[in-house]
Protein backbone atom coordinates (compact mmCIF):
# COMPACT_ATOMS: atom_id res chain seq x y z
CA UNK A 1 0.00 0.00 0.00
CA UNK A 2 1.37 3.42 -0.82
CA UNK A 3 2.28 6.25 1.34
CA UNK A 4 -1.09 8.03 -0.14
CA UNK A 5 -3.53 5.12 0.20
CA UNK A 6 -2.35 4.54 3.37
CA UNK A 7 -2.50 7.87 4.44
CA UNK A 8 -6.21 8.35 3.36
CA UNK A 9 -7.15 4.89 4.84
CA UNK A 10 -5.36 5.78 8.85
CA UNK A 11 -7.33 7.39 11.69
CA UNK A 12 -7.27 11.03 12.09
CA UNK A 13 -4.95 10.28 15.37
CA UNK A 14 -2.71 8.52 13.27
CA UNK A 15 -3.24 11.47 10.37
CA UNK A 16 -2.37 14.15 12.93
CA UNK A 17 0.68 12.00 14.41
CA UNK A 18 2.18 11.60 11.40
CA UNK A 19 1.55 15.50 9.47
CA UNK A 20 2.93 16.76 13.10
CA UNK A 21 5.84 14.85 12.70
CA UNK A 22 6.60 15.67 9.41
CA UNK A 23 5.87 19.52 10.43
CA UNK A 24 8.55 18.69 13.38
CA UNK A 25 11.33 17.44 11.25
CA UNK A 26 11.15 20.16 8.62
CA UNK A 27 10.95 22.87 11.47
CA UNK A 28 14.08 21.18 12.52
CA UNK A 29 15.67 21.35 9.58
CA UNK A 30 15.15 24.90 9.12
CA UNK A 31 16.22 26.01 12.91
CA UNK A 32 19.62 24.12 11.86
CA UNK A 33 20.10 26.05 8.68
CA UNK A 34 19.48 29.48 10.71
CA UNK A 35 22.12 28.28 13.55
CA UNK A 36 24.73 27.30 11.27
CA UNK A 37 23.67 30.57 9.17
CA UNK A 38 24.18 33.14 12.20
CA UNK A 39 27.31 31.02 13.04
CA UNK A 40 29.01 31.92 9.69
CA UNK A 41 28.00 35.00 9.97
CA UNK A 42 28.95 36.17 13.50
CA UNK A 43 32.43 34.48 12.92
CA UNK A 44 31.80 32.42 16.25
CA UNK A 45 31.71 29.03 14.32
CA UNK A 46 34.35 26.55 12.96
CA UNK A 47 38.40 26.28 13.43
CA UNK A 48 39.98 29.65 13.75
CA UNK A 49 43.63 30.20 13.80
CA UNK A 50 45.43 32.23 16.18
CA UNK A 51 43.78 33.24 19.61
CA UNK A 52 41.53 35.65 21.93
CA UNK A 53 42.77 38.72 23.17
CA UNK A 54 44.15 37.96 26.52
CA UNK A 55 42.39 39.63 29.43
CA UNK A 56 42.59 43.21 29.45
CA UNK A 57 44.41 42.85 26.32
CA UNK A 58 43.65 43.82 22.77
CA UNK A 59 43.52 41.81 19.62
CA UNK A 60 47.03 42.20 18.88
CA UNK A 61 48.15 40.17 21.73
CA UNK A 62 49.91 43.28 23.42
CA UNK A 63 48.33 43.85 26.85
CA UNK A 64 48.45 47.52 28.37
CA UNK A 65 51.67 49.10 30.11
CA UNK A 66 51.49 48.42 33.79
CA UNK A 67 50.52 51.75 35.50
CA UNK A 68 53.60 52.38 37.84
CA UNK A 69 53.59 50.76 42.05
CA UNK A 70 56.52 52.98 42.86
CA UNK A 71 55.57 55.13 46.13
CA UNK A 72 58.42 56.90 45.16
CA UNK A 73 61.80 56.60 42.96
CA UNK A 74 64.44 56.69 45.26
CA UNK A 75 64.14 54.76 48.79
CA UNK A 76 66.95 54.82 51.31
CA UNK A 77 66.70 51.85 53.34
CA UNK A 78 69.88 53.18 55.44
CA UNK A 79 70.93 54.59 57.52
CA UNK A 80 68.23 54.52 60.00
CA UNK A 81 66.76 58.10 60.63
CA UNK A 82 68.82 59.61 63.71
CA UNK A 83 71.56 57.01 63.53
CA UNK A 84 74.83 57.95 65.24
CA UNK A 85 77.89 57.96 63.15
CA UNK A 86 81.37 57.46 63.91
CA UNK A 87 83.16 60.31 61.37
CA UNK A 88 86.31 58.47 60.28
CA UNK A 89 84.47 55.01 60.43
CA UNK A 90 81.81 56.14 57.82
CA UNK A 91 78.51 55.12 57.08
CA UNK A 92 76.89 52.47 54.27
CA UNK A 93 74.15 53.90 52.40
CA UNK A 94 72.09 51.68 51.07
CA UNK A 95 68.49 51.87 48.55
CA UNK A 96 66.32 51.43 45.95
CA UNK A 97 64.87 52.88 42.56
CA UNK A 98 61.90 52.06 40.91
CA UNK A 99 60.55 54.04 38.07
CA UNK A 100 63.56 55.70 36.27
CA UNK A 101 63.36 56.72 32.97
CA UNK A 102 65.92 57.31 29.87
CA UNK A 103 67.97 60.22 31.24
CA UNK A 104 67.61 59.77 35.09
CA UNK A 105 69.93 58.76 37.28
CA UNK A 106 70.56 58.23 41.32
CA UNK A 107 73.17 60.23 43.39
CA UNK A 108 73.94 60.22 46.84
CA UNK A 109 74.92 63.58 48.48
CA UNK A 110 75.74 64.17 52.03
CA UNK A 111 74.59 67.83 52.98
CA UNK A 112 76.62 69.51 56.08
CA UNK A 113 73.62 71.26 58.01
CA UNK A 114 76.04 73.99 59.15
CA UNK A 115 77.25 75.45 56.00
CA UNK A 116 74.63 73.97 53.63
CA UNK A 117 76.70 72.40 51.21
CA UNK A 118 76.10 68.90 49.14
CA UNK A 119 79.21 66.88 49.05
CA UNK A 120 78.86 64.14 46.88
CA UNK A 121 79.16 60.49 48.44
CA UNK A 122 81.65 58.57 45.96
CA UNK A 123 84.05 55.77 46.09
CA UNK A 124 87.58 57.51 45.85
CA UNK A 125 88.93 54.35 43.88
CA UNK A 126 86.29 55.08 40.93
CA UNK A 127 85.73 58.52 40.59
CA UNK A 128 81.83 60.36 40.94
CA UNK A 129 79.52 57.94 39.48
CA UNK A 130 75.92 58.00 39.75
CA UNK A 131 74.60 54.81 42.75
CA UNK A 132 72.02 53.75 40.01
CA UNK A 133 71.11 54.46 35.95
CA UNK A 134 67.82 52.49 36.65
CA UNK A 135 65.78 50.32 38.97
CA UNK A 136 67.30 48.50 41.38
CA UNK A 137 69.12 48.30 44.50
CA UNK A 138 72.56 50.10 45.69
CA UNK A 139 74.72 50.82 48.17
CA UNK A 140 77.66 53.40 48.93
CA UNK A 141 80.01 54.15 51.36
CA UNK A 142 79.97 57.70 53.03
CA UNK A 143 83.47 57.93 54.15
CA UNK A 144 84.80 59.74 55.79
CA UNK A 145 82.22 61.91 57.39
CA UNK A 146 82.69 65.29 58.96
CA UNK A 147 85.65 67.70 60.71
CA UNK A 148 87.85 66.28 63.31
CA UNK A 149 86.57 67.13 66.73
CA UNK A 150 82.80 66.86 65.76
CA UNK A 151 80.14 65.77 68.80
CA UNK A 152 76.94 65.16 67.75
CA UNK A 153 76.83 67.28 64.40
CA UNK A 154 74.08 66.62 62.17
CA UNK A 155 74.04 65.67 58.37
CA UNK A 156 71.73 64.38 55.97
CA UNK A 157 72.16 61.76 54.24
CA UNK A 158 70.10 62.92 50.56
CA UNK A 159 69.13 60.36 47.51
CA UNK A 160 68.91 62.43 44.55
CA UNK A 161 67.28 61.98 41.16
CA UNK A 162 68.93 63.91 38.68
CA UNK A 163 67.81 64.58 35.13
CA UNK A 164 69.97 64.84 32.41
CA UNK A 165 70.76 68.33 32.96
CA UNK A 166 71.68 67.86 36.56
CA UNK A 167 73.61 64.52 35.86
CA UNK A 168 76.08 66.71 32.89
CA UNK A 169 76.27 69.47 35.97
CA UNK A 170 78.06 66.47 38.49
CA UNK A 171 80.26 65.37 36.33
CA UNK A 172 81.51 68.23 34.89
CA UNK A 173 82.12 69.56 38.41
CA UNK A 174 86.13 69.42 39.66
CA UNK A 175 87.10 68.88 42.95
CA UNK A 176 88.37 71.01 45.49
CA UNK A 177 91.43 70.38 47.40
CA UNK A 178 90.84 67.61 49.74
CA UNK A 179 89.03 65.45 46.31
CA UNK A 180 85.56 66.63 47.80
CA UNK A 181 82.98 67.30 45.25
CA UNK A 182 81.01 70.49 46.81
CA UNK A 183 77.79 71.78 45.60
CA UNK A 184 75.54 74.62 46.92
CA UNK A 185 72.93 74.57 46.38
CA UNK A 186 72.45 71.32 44.16
CA UNK A 187 72.33 71.86 39.94
CA UNK A 188 69.23 72.14 38.08
CA UNK A 189 67.49 68.99 37.19
CA UNK A 190 68.39 67.41 40.94
CA UNK A 191 65.66 66.81 43.15
CA UNK A 192 66.06 65.51 46.66
CA UNK A 193 63.13 62.39 47.11
CA UNK A 194 64.82 60.86 50.14
CA UNK A 195 66.92 61.72 52.82
CA UNK A 196 67.96 60.40 56.31
CA UNK A 197 69.72 62.43 59.65
CA UNK A 198 72.47 61.27 61.51
CA UNK A 199 74.57 62.49 64.10
CA UNK A 200 78.22 62.44 63.22
CA UNK A 201 81.25 62.39 65.99
CA UNK A 202 84.34 62.06 66.21
CA UNK A 203 87.79 62.32 68.39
Amino acid sequence: MGFRSWYSNSDVAVKAAVAGAIIAGVSGVITAIVVALVAVLSGSGGDHTGSAPPPGGTSSGRSPTPSSTCAKKLTLTAPSNGQKVAGLVGVEVTGRACGLVDGEAAWVFEQDLYDQNFYLVYDRNIGPRAVLSGDGEFATLDKPIGDPGDDRKTYVIAAVLASSDCNRSIVAKRPDAYENYVFRPLPAGCKIIDQREIFESQP
